[in-house]
């Protein structure tokens, strides 16, 4: 955020970009396509290498920025493929990759107020959910999340990160339920309503550097082990927090498939007895495995717990399709349900019989574009988790 904050400044590295258009399919020898927008219509515009010659143009001055090029920019699902794949890119100052040039391009399209009706909307009740929430926050508001008081220590070495969003969610629900399974303290932190993460993606910088510099402070969490259920906050925290909090340390982060793992592992939950077999594939959410490189856990945890069978679909791990959960309709149409749609498909030819993912947003998106009476077969691995294990 701090070492790219115009557009000129990435003039040098988006002039490196090749056309190779690796940033359009996943690895050899299957090659499958796993952008989304380049799915959708296959020109290479609609791509991350696209995206980098549309900077360069705007740069130049060779194109006009507009509301047109600003729904383009806001389109772009942030699944991270070209992030994972390129290395043309950050090879040159200020060394970032392509992702963080569409959000610099999302930057410059706030303060040119370029932003669409609909979008800007949506923001203004994020903004305003700032203003609602944004108290200081401190490890000791555990208390407000309905954490039994059976595990709930405010000095606890373990403490849950939850979105203001989701405490009265049925995957917050599980996480309690699998903590009293576990018999281990926790405490709890929120992100008082804010969404930063997503802020931050919109180009909303300002608004994301003053709130955190003056509400939300983890600087005392040092020593304790932060425990998140959204890769997107986790990623977050751990990529650009730092860049934004100079004399942020770093704090012991885990996301909640890692606990699960080490609770099966050491026999603090053990599987269910007399289970019937069940056959599941696990969509890899873009954030947690190529935005922080956990693809293993979440498999191992369905593994480890009797009768299941995990089934892969055919793109997985740093292949794997975008749910499309954060794509936008701005530019295509039903851009969003249509990503969601292609990766439903995939999951219907394993003939598993439930599709698990590991974050809220995925989970959303697949349940709403599946019919009522399928939507059963998407779960959260928490919610999996919590059903098939005591």
């Amino acid at each position: 955020m701090k070492s790219a904050v115009e557009l000129k400044n990435v003039r040098r590295a988006v002039g490196n970009c090749i056309r190779c258009t690796m940033c359009t399919y996943g690895d050899w020898p299957s090659n499958l396509t796993i952008c989304p927008m380049y799915l959708y219509d296959k020109c290479f515009t609609y791509s991350g290498g696209g995206f980098m010659y549309l900077a360069k143009s705007l740069i130049d001055k060779k194109l006009v920025f507009d509301s047109k090029v600003s729904d383009l920019i806001f389109t772009c699902p942030g699944c991270l493929a070209c992030d994972d794949i390129c290395e043309i890119i950050p090879f040159s100052e200020p060394n970032v990759r392509p992702f963080d040039i569409i959000r610099l391009m999302r930057h410059e399209a706030v303060k040119k107020r370029l932003v669409s009706k609909e979008r800007f909307k949506e923001i203004k009740e994020m903004k305003k959910e700032i203003r609602r929430y944004g108290e200081a926050l401190s490890p000791n508001r555990g208390n407000i999340f309905n954490i039994s008081d059976k595990i709930y220590d405010e000095n606890s070495s373990q403490v849950l990160f939850v979105e203001e969003m989701f405490l009265r969610s049925p995957i917050y629900r599980s996480i309690l339920r699998i903590f009293e399974k576990i018999g281990e303290p926790i405490g709890g932190i929120s992100d008082g309503g804010s969404n930063f993460p997503e802020l931050y993606d919109l180009g909303f910088w300002e608004e994301v550097e003053e709130y955190l510099t003056t509400k939300f402070d983890i600087r005392g969490l040092k020593g304790k082990e932060l425990i998140f259920i959204n890769p997107h906050f986790q990623e977050f925290i751990m990529r650009k927090y730092p860049e934004i909090i100079s004399e942020y340390e770093g704090i012991k982060i885990r996301h909640i498939s890692e606990v699960l793992l080490d609770a099966l592992k050491g026999n603090k939950l053990r599987s269910k007895k007399g289970l019937k077999k069940v056959k599941v594939s696990y969509h890899d959410p873009c954030y947690l495995g190529r935005g922080i490189k956990i693809y293993e856990p979440p498999r191992e945890v369905l593994l480890l717990i009797d009768g299941v069978e995990l089934i892969e679909m055919e793109r997985n791990r740093r292949d794997c399709f975008c749910c499309g959960g954060r794509g936008r309709d701005n530019y295509f149409s039903d851009f969003s349900k249509k990503t969601a749609l292609e990766r439903l498909n995939e999951f219907k030819r394993t003939k598993a019989d439930f599709l698990i993912t590991a974050c809220p947003y995925c989970k959303a998106i697949f349940k709403k574009t599946l019919k009522r009476e399928e939507q059963y077969r998407v779960k959260d691995l928490t919610e999996f988790v919590e059903e098939y294990v005591q």
